[in-house]
């Protein structure tokens, strides 16, 4: 009971936040539409016509969705410590009953709907510009993308970590941007160890559903590793997350920025 009543208090706050930040919300929304504009007519305009074109340019709207998905999943875990941190208000949240991992995990599930909303819309934006329209099966895209999104939780869980130690990571954390970017356009067929990364499996699954119209259930095996490789990165966060706590806690630091 006292975990679902955190959680209809956590949607509650995410949509608050939501309307009363919309312009900014909306403002980053409109710098990312142009930047995929420059990036797919960029990458048209240098393509030589052929059999894998078409392919290829619905894998740039789909890379790039997905990328966006990323960035939102694990900034709100980590821009939420730092801000509460700045605030004085994450010593508070630490000395919850649910500690401070599970109001973590109960925060990212509500910022869900949002992130949710911000990237469908985006995605829409993208494939009418680009005329790209891609193959939309809910019943299939949104398990692989809550699994995706899991082990990019786990990426912002331990960056949360080593964000209430080190306080600023504004650099590490465009730094990670350029990193997802890579774990999505490497070509699995010549990278394959890239797939036990974070994103690089998810989104090619996903592509397979968006760009070759496969349901879920014609990649059972596929979606059992992503299962497994997610929890994976999903429990390393939550690993290291609580190693810095215990490191925050002993220096007196999540009081203080």
């Amino acid at each position: 009971m006292r975990t679902l009543a955190f959680a209809r208090v956590a949607l509650k706050v995410s949509l608050i936040q939501f309307r009363r930040y919309l312009f900014d919300t909306l403002s980053g929304l409109i710098v990312v539409f142009f930047a995929f504009l420059l990036i797919f007519f960029g990458a048209r305009s240098l393509m030589a016509p052929g059999p894998d074109t078409g392919d290829t340019l619905s894998a740039i709207v789909v890379g790039f969705a997905i990328w966006f998905l990323a960035i939102m999943g694990y900034s709100a875990t980590t821009q939420s410590v730092i801000e509460e941190s700045m605030a004085g208000t994450l010593e508070q949240r630490a000395l919850s009953p649910l500690g401070l991992v599970r109001v973590l995990v109960l925060d990212f599930a509500a910022s869900i709907v949002i992130t949710a909303t911000v990237v469908s819309t985006l995605l829409v934006l993208m494939m009418a510009v680009s005329g790209r329209w891609l193959h939309i099966d809910v019943v299939s895209l949104v398990p692989l993308g809550l699994l995706t999104l899991l082990g990019v939780f786990g990426i912002g869980l331990a960056a949360g970590g080593v964000a209430m130690v080190a306080k600023r990571l504004q650099n590490f954390l465009q730094i990670l941007q350029f990193v997802f970017v890579a774990l999505i356009a490497a070509p699995l067929d010549r990278l394959p160890l890239v797939k036990y990364l974070p994103l690089a499996w998810g989104n090619h699954l996903i592509a397979r559903v968006m760009i070759d119209e496969v349901s879920i259930t014609a990649m059972l095996p596929d979606v059992g590793f992503l299962v497994v490789h997610s929890l994976a990165w999903f429990a390393l966060g939550v690993v290291a997350f609580r190693f810095f706590e215990d490191a925050a806690r002993e220096r007196a630091l999540l009081g203080h920025y």
